[in-house]
């Protein structure tokens, strides 16, 4: 038996008021990038690379302690990593291992053109992240190139990567044949 909670409503839980108050005052009332903005950014054209289809970590199962135990200037956290909580994946595509919780890719997904998939984020990043850039379409030319197993850091060496963002960026004279660029 498990309750949903926020990493926000453990903070409360746990009683630090601190962090608390740092999220308060240096986030939430921040004017010039508030969470939740979904602006996109003050261009016409948006093009996204990434990779899809690797475990991505989503969240995590957490249990009460059994014992607080408190030593002088160091206090220990009410919750602690369930790392007996097993699952594999299953239908909802998602699995946990020592605790956490990830996304695969046979977990299903909402999709920018309002589909369902199977599929998961970039190890990394998870999908519905990565494809946030959809909801600007409309607002910009927004075009989107999922990179089947290329990880967040290591899509950068990956040719298929290269190979999207020269073809990109390379105009093509019609003129002078499809060699010349």
């Amino acid at each position: 038996d498990y309750d949903a909670a926020s990493g926000y409503g453990i903070l409360v839980q746990e009683g630090f008021d601190v962090p608390i108050s740092v999220i308060s005052n240096a986030y939430d009332s921040d004017k010039l990038v508030p969470r939740g903005n979904t602006d996109p950014p003050p261009v016409r054209t948006i093009k996204a690379i990434y990779g899809v289809n690797l475990p991505t970590e989503v969240s995590a199962v957490y249990r009460r302690r059994k014992t607080l135990a408190e030593r002088k200037g160091v206090v220990r956290s009410k919750f602690e990593l369930d790392r007996q909580v097993r699952k594999d994946v299953d239908a909802t595509g998602y699995e946990i291992l020592d605790g956490i919780v990830l996304e695969t890719k046979e977990t299903p997904q909402q999709t920018g053109d309002g589909r369902t998939a199977r599929c998961s984020g970039d190890g990394t990043v998870p999908y519905w992240s990565l494809q946030f850039v959809n909801e600007w379409r409309g607002k910009a030319d927004v075009t989107v190139t999922e990179i089947e197993g290329a990880e967040h850091r290591a899509i950068l060496a990956d040719a298929r990567f290269h190979r999207e963002l020269i073809e990109y960026v390379t105009v093509v004279d019609e003129e002078a044949g499809e060699n010349a660029v």
